[in-house]
C-alpha cells in the first residue's frame, strides 16, 4: 500500500513545533523516503467526501477531527498514532485515581475501537490506554523518533561543559507545569535558571551546559522527549512520575 494519508490537528511547517508534531513529522520521513506517497491533510479540513476507500489514514492528534468524520473513518482502514490522551474528556488521566476514569469520562471510544491498531509512546501511556477503552490492539512502541541529522546534532553535545547548575524550562503551557516548578524551587532554596523557547538545536545545546533539569508536569506526558534528550546529553532529571518515557526498561 503506497498511497497513505496523515492527518494530524498541526503540522511543523505550519509553525507548530511540540513533541508530536515533531515526531509527526520524523515518522512522514520515513514513509516518504521509504517510497510511499503521503498526503498531509489538517483535522479540521478532513471531511467525509475527501475519505476513501483506497487509501490508508493515519490518525495522529485529532481534537479538532469533526464526528462526522470520525464515523466516515470507520468505513475505511486507520491506525491511531496516539500522542497524549483523546480518550478521556480531560485529555489526561491523571486527574483520576488510578488513572482511571469513570465512564462519563471516556469519549471517542468507538472511534478507538474501530482503528486496526492504536500505537502509544511509552509502557505507562499504553497501559493507561488499554485499562480504560478495555481494547487489544494497542500496541507501545516504547520511544520517539530522531532523525540521523539530529542524533548527530546530540552525539556533537555529548562532551559539552557544564555551566549552569539547575535549570527549569519556561513554559507558559500549563500541563508542563513551570509555576508548580518554580514554587518547590523557592520553597527548597534551589537556585535555578530558566531554559527560554528557542529552537531545537539552541535549546538542546542549552540543556548539554545544564547539571540538573527540574520538571513537574502537572498531566501524563505520554513519552517527552526532552527528558530522553536531557539524558542523552548527561543532564540530571528532578522530576514527577507524570513522564511516559521513565517507565520503560531502557531508560
Amino acid at each position: 500500500m503506497k498511497n497513505l494519508v496523515f492527518v494530524a490537528d498541526f503540522f511543523v511547517e505550519q509553525g507548530v513545533t511540540g513533541g508530536a508534531e515533531v515526531c509527526n513529522d520524523e515518522l512522514i520521513g520515513l514513509f516518504l523516503n521509504s517510497g510511499y506517497v503521503v498526503e498531509r491533510i489538517n483535522s479540521h479540513i478532513l471531511e467525509p467526501k475527501h475519505i476513501q476507500t483506497n487509501k490508508f489514514y493515519i490518525i495522529a492528534n485529532f481534537m479538532n477531527l469533526s464526528k462526522a468524520s470520525k464515523k466516515a473513518l470507520s468505513s475505511v482502514r486507520y491506525i491511531i498514532f496516539e500522542h497524549d490522551h483523546k480518550y478521556v474528556s480531560t485529555n489526561d488521566p491523571s486527574k483520576f485515581v488510578n488513572m482511571l476514569a469513570p465512564k462519563s469520562s471516556i469519549i471517542n471510544r468507538s472511534f478507538y475501537e474501530n482503528a486496526e491498531a492504536v500505537l502509544c509512546q511509552s509502557k505507562i501511556h499504553a497501559e493507561t490506554l488499554q485499562k480504560n477503552l478495555l481494547i487489544s490492539h494497542v500496541v507501545n512502541l516504547g520511544g520517539n523518533l530522531w532523525s540521523d541529522t539530529k542524533l548527530d546534532h546530540l552525539s556533537s553535545l555529548i562532551d559539552t561543559k557544564k555551566t549552569r547548575k539547575n535549570a527549569v524550562m519556561y513554559s507558559n503551557n500549563k500541563n508542563k507545569g513551570m509555576p508548580q516548578t518554580v514554587d518547590f524551587c523557592k520553597k527548597n532554596k534551589i537556585e535555578f535558571e530558566f531554559l527560554k523557547p528557542s529552537n531545537w538545536e539552541e535549546f538542546v545545546e542549552e540543556i548539554a551546559k545544564t547539571e540538573r533539569l527540574i520538571f513537574f508536569p502537572q498531566w501524563l506526558e505520554s513519552f517527552n522527549r526532552v527528558s530522553v534528550e536531557a539524558r542523552i546529553l548527561g543532564c540530571k532529571l528532578f522530576i514527577n512520575k507524570l513522564i511516559g518515557a521513565t517507565s520503560e526498561p531502557w531508560f
